[in-house]
């Protein structure tokens, strides 16, 4: 409602209502949706307004929980969408391309960038570039077009779909305006990468949380060549430790700075951390 209102005014009391219950439920079980929002009090009336996401804070991201029919549907959903739309009416009503979605998209294909509504994804003082196609010419239908969406997607079509470790149901929940305790969070792997999938009722969201360290800032593939080059042998510590800052913070944090005693550590838990560590660790 707040995204289509053209009074300034009223889309400013609009938008407080929604910030108002933002505050209220932020620490109540079963919080699920009033995070995900439109910012319209800020933005003068002749801008294009934009999405906020800001994580939960809740419950936490609960213990892993098997959901083989929520396999077959992300795997039934990377399938689909690795080619060009079957029907001239989409399923999805919404699909949310996370930062690290976002970043490959643009890669892939740069007229993307005039497409969808922007997002602004908070994580603590982070805030980074996501977006979100929604109903609209310019939206789910810009995007299932985009081969280089279909050529994302088919990636991760040729993988496999699981249940979410512990270190990437925190991953995900580090990232997401809505509560996944006691809920499967489907993540499918494929040659190192791990995209998360939640798809349900007509939203799509993807997420390629091995894309993030710690911080949740971006890593990998797509990330800015650094304005220096390290010497060869701290480079390869850099990458190691930088490859598993969340399994560090997770299971290590009694090692130190220590690097030996974090692999040991590392090597210890090595069952449990996301592929982009476990390929470090090798």
């Amino acid at each position: 409602v707040a995204a289509e209102e053209k009074d300034a005014a009223a889309a400013k009391l609009l938008a407080d209502a929604v910030d108002q219950a933002d505050k209220d439920y932020r620490t109540r079980a079963g919080d699920v949706s009033v995070r995900f929002h439109f910012e319209t009090g800020a933005a003068e009336p002749a801008k294009k307004k934009s999405l906020v996401l800001v994580p939960g804070s809740a419950d936490g991201p609960g213990e892993p929980v098997p959901g083989p029919e929520d396999e077959k549907a992300a795997m039934a959903a990377a399938r689909a969408l690795s080619r060009p739309p079957a029907t001239a009416k989409s399923e999805w009503r919404s699909v949310v391309c996370s930062p690290s979605v976002w970043r490959r998209l643009l890669a892939l294909d740069p007229a993307l960038a005039s497409k969808g509504t922007s997002t602004k994804a908070h994580r603590d003082a982070l805030v980074q570039e996501a977006r979100t196609f929604m109903d609209k010419p310019d939206g789910v239908d810009a995007l299932l077009r985009s081969a280089g969406f279909q050529k994302l997607m088919a990636g991760f079509a040729a993988g496999k779909a699981r249940a979410g470790t512990q270190a990437e149901r925190a991953a995900v929940y580090a990232a997401i305006p809505f509560e996944i305790k006691g809920e499967p969070v489907t993540v499918i792997e494929h040659e190192g990468d791990v995209l998360y999938v939640s798809a349900s009722k007509g939203l799509l969201w993807l997420d390629v949380i091995s894309d993030y360290d710690k911080t949740g800032a971006l890593v990998g593939k797509e990330a800015p060549a650094p304005e220096e080059e390290a010497p060869a042998a701290p480079r390869e510590e850099k990458t190691f430790l930088s490859a598993c800052t969340n399994e560090i913070g997770l299971f290590c944090q009694a090692a130190g700075e220590d690097p030996a005693a974090i692999e040991a550590c590392l090597r210890e838990n090595q069952d449990k951390v996301l592929a982009g560590c476990a390929k470090a660790l090798r």
